[in-house]
């Protein structure tokens, strides 16, 4: 682990790149380069291969960690429901609103379709959930 951390950004970037597709950016010669004078990259016929089979297995389980860690990042920072989820719970507040001050029957029907709906819903949740499930009739 201590010779991951000794390791520059661009130089890690180039060992999980290999790992993930066995290829490298030409433009990244002199980072091989220095890979092979650290006696991490190695030539094989005429092919880069990591320095041993461990040390691939370890940089494959970070590109993983790291894969994974970046999708969360990307999926909670950058998603579409993260930017248009405030929007729309202001909206639906606003027609709420404007349907209960201005048309109090027509409030009143919703609400009772809603709970009807609401209802229904749970229910079924609940005729689904005494279903057997795929695991257990598999014996596991």
């Amino acid at each position: 682990m201590s010779l991951w951390l000794s390791l520059n950004e661009m130089e890690k970037r180039v060992l999980l790149d290999m790992v993930e597709d066995g290829l490298v950016n030409p433009e990244n010669v002199h980072t091989v380069e220095i890979l092979c004078n650290k006696g991490l990259i190695k030539t094989e016929n005429g092919m880069l291969a990591m320095m041993n089979l461990s040390f691939r297995h370890f940089v494959s389980s970070l590109q993983t960690e790291i894969t994974l860690k970046k999708w969360g990042e990307i999926s909670t920072e950058t998603g579409t429901w993260s930017r248009l989820r405030t929007p729309i719970i202001v909206v639906l507040i606003l027609v709420v609103a404007f349907i209960f001050i201005t048309q109090k029957e027509a409030f009143n029907s919703m609400l009772a379709y809603f709970t009807a709906f609401s209802g229904g819903i749970l229910g079924i949740m609940k005729l689904v959930s005494y279903l057997p499930s795929a695991n257990k009739s598999s014996g596991q």
